[in-house]
């Protein structure tokens, strides 16, 4: 299974910044927060598509 490295290398990206932003940052404000899991939603949208792609390529 291929994932392209621009997708994969955004998926970790906004894993990473939404982990640093809810549980690392020490500035509890709501737009960090907001932030993080926009993030986090967004790599698992990104996941997920990729997910969904790949595996139509392989029923082909």
């Amino acid at each position: 299974m291929k994932v392209p490295i621009y997708d994969f290398l955004l998926i970790c990206l906004g894993l990473s910044f939404g982990t640093y932003r809810i549980f690392i940052d020490d500035n509890h404000r709501v737009s960090n927060e907001f932030a993080g899991i926009l993030s986090y939603i967004l790599s698992l949208w990104i996941c997920i598509s990729c997910a969904k792609s790949l595996k139509g390529i392989n029923k082909s």
